[in-house]
C-alpha cells in the first residue's frame, strides 16, 4: 500500500470486514484506522459493518471525509426504496470518471434483527443495480461493483444486467503460498451497455492490484486490465519495483504475543510433502488438537474430527488462524474405550492419512485424527492393550459423529474443547521444540 500510495494513484476499495472479524488480531475501530492510514477510501457494507454499526456510525459523524460505506441494497424496511447510505460514489483517477457501486450480500440479512437493525432490510442484487444503471453510465466512465457476494449471485448478475464493467466480489479458492497469478483482460471497442468483465479475485494473504487503462474508441473503448497480487508474508522477497513497508508509519504492528504454531516450513522438509510447499493439512493440526485435549483432560488419547481449515496462510500461525481452524464451539467430554476398540480407530485413522495423501475417497466415515499415539501404535509410549480400557478425550460432536460409546463424561472445568486447546497452545508458545510440534 506505501508504494502504491507514493505513486499518487492507489484508491483502497473494500468489501467489508472494516471493523476486522473473527480471524482476525484486532477488532473494531483499531482495524479501521490502519486501513484508512494505508489508503482505504471506499467500502460495501457485509458482516464486520452490521455487526460494529454503532462504532460505523460514530465514525461517519467524526469523520464525514473518511471511508465512504455503500449499499445500494440495504434499505428500510417501510420505504425499500430508500438506501440507508449511499449506493455509489464516483471519484476521478488519471482524468477518467470511476463509480463504485456497493451491495451487502444477501446472507447477511439474518444479522440486522440480532445488531439493533431490524428496521433495515436486504433488497435483491438486480432489483437494486438495474435502475441505478443510466444514472452510472451518465457520471461515469468506469462502473465498478464492490461486493462479499457468493458465486451464484455474482453468476447471476454478470449474465443478467448490463452497464457494469468490473465487479470486484470472488475470493481465489486457494492460499496464496507465493505471488499470486497476474492476469490481463482486454477488450477492442467495448460497448457501454456490454456485461461485465469476469469477476475479480481477490488473493489471500495479499495486496490486491487492480490497474485499468481505458481509452475511447467510438462508440466504446478499449480496455486493458491488469489484476496481480503482493504477497503479505514477511518471509517472502517483495516483488521487484516494491519496496517493503514500514508498518509503523500507519499505526500497524505485528502481534507481540509468539505465534501459536510455528511456520510448517520449519516443521517439515519439502521432501515429505507431495506439493513440495510444506504447509499444515487439516490432519496435521487435528492431531495435533487431539493430542493437546488428551493432555487437557487428563486422558490418555483424543480423537477429533479432521475437519476442513478455512483460513491458511505460510508463516507462523498465530492465534486469529488458529480460532478460526477450532470453528464452533462443541462440549469437551471424554468416553471410555475398549483397548480393541482404540486399535481400530488408530488403523482407520492411519488408513484415512494413507488415503489423503494419495488423492483417494475416504468412504462413508467422516475424516478424524488421534493424538497421543505414536508411529508404533503406542499410547503415551506405552504398548497398546487390546484387553485394557481407555480414558479418550473428545467432543461431543466427534463422538456422534463416530458413534463412540455412551455416556459421555464432562470434561471437568472445560465447557468447550477450542478454548481449551488454545490453552495448551498458548502454554507452550515459544517454549517448544520443533522437534516436539513435528510430534
Amino acid at each position: 500500500a506505501q508504494a502504491e500510495l507514493e505513486k499518487g494513484a492507489f484508491t483502497g476499495l473494500s468489501r467489508g470486514g472494516t471493523f476486522g472479524s473473527v480471524r482476525s488480531d484486532a477488532h473494531g475501530r483499531d482495524v479501521l484506522d490502519a486501513l484508512e492510514k494505508s489508503g482505504l477510501r471506499f467500502a460495501s457494507v457485509s458482516a464486520s459493518e452490521i455487526e460494529h454499526w454503532p462504532e460505523l456510525a460514530a465514525y461517519r459523524a467524526e469523520r464525514p471525509d473518511g471511508v465512504r460505506w455503500l449499499s445500494a441494497n440495504l434499505v428500510y424496511s417501510t420505504a425499500p426504496a430508500k438506501t440507508l447510505l449511499a449506493p455509489y460514489a464516483v471519484f476521478t483517477a488519471s482524468g477518467t470518471r470511476v463509480a463504485v457501486v456497493g451491495l451487502t450480500p444477501p446472507w447477511a440479512e439474518r444479522l440486522l434483527n440480532a445488531n439493533g437493525l431490524g428496521h433495515l432490510k436486504i433488497v435483491d442484487l438486480q432489483v437494486a443495480v438495474e435502475p441505478l444503471i443510466p444514472r452510472l453510465r451518465a457520471e461515469a466512465d468506469i462502473v465498478i461493483v464492490l461486493s462479499d457476494l457468493p458465486p451464484g449471485d455474482q453468476m447471476r448478475l454478470s449474465g443478467l444486467v448490463r452497464g457494469l464493467d468490473l465487479i470486484i466480489g470472488d475470493d481465489a479458492p486457494f492460499m496464496s503460498r507465493g505471488a499470486a497469478p497476474a492476469t490481463v483482460l482486454e477488450q477492442e471497442g467495448r460497448p457501454i451497455f456490454d456485461n461485465p468483465f469476469p469477476t475479480q479475485r481477490s488473493y489471500g494473504p495479499a495486496l490486491n492490484l487492480i490497474e485499468i487503462t481505458r481509452r475511447p474508441n467510438g462508440a466504446g473503448a478499449d480496455w486493458r486490465i491488469e489484476q496481480s497480487a503482493i504477497p503479505l508474508d514477511d518471509t517472502i522477497n517483495p516483488a521487484e519495483g516494491y519496496t517493503e513497508a514500514s508498518f509503523d508509519a500507519y499505526a500497524i504492528a505485528n502481534s507481540t504475543a509468539p505465534p501459536l504454531i510455528p511456520d510448517a516450513r520449519q516443521v517439515f522438509s519439502t521432501r515429505e510433502r507431495s506439493h513440495g510447499f510444506p504447509v499444515y493439512e487439516a490432519r496435521d493440526f487435528w492431531t495435533m488438537a487431539a493430542g493437546l485435549l488428551s493432555e487437557h483432560g487428563k486422558a490418555e488419547a483424543g480423537i477429533l474430527l479432521s475437519q476442513h481449515l478455512g483460513l491458511r496462510t505460510v508463516g507462523v500461525m498465530r492465534e486469529s488462524y488458529v480460532r478460526d481452524w477450532l470453528g464452533p464451539p462443541d462440549a469437551a467430554v471424554t468416553v471410555a474405550l475398549k483397548g480393541d476398540h482404540l486399535k481400530a480407530l488408530i488403523d482407520e485413522a492411519a488408513e484415512q492419512a494413507r488415503r489423503e495423501a494419495t488423492g483417494a475417497l475416504l468412504g462413508d466415515r467422516p475424516a478424524f485424527a488421534i493424538g497421543g499415539v505414536d508411529a508404533k501404535k503406542r499410547v503415551r509410549g506405552a504398548p497398546l492393550d487390546a484387553a485394557g480400557t481407555y480414558r479418550i478425550a473428545t467432543t461431543r460432536g466427534t463422538a456422534d459423529a463416530l458413534h463412540l460409546p455412551e455416556p459421555y463424561k464432562p470434561m471437568p472445568g472445560t465447557p468447550n474443547a477450542g478454548p481449551a486447546v488454545l490453552e495448551e497452545l498458548r502454554a507452550r508458545a515459544g517454549r517448544t521444540s520443533l522437534a516436539e510440534y513435528r510430534a
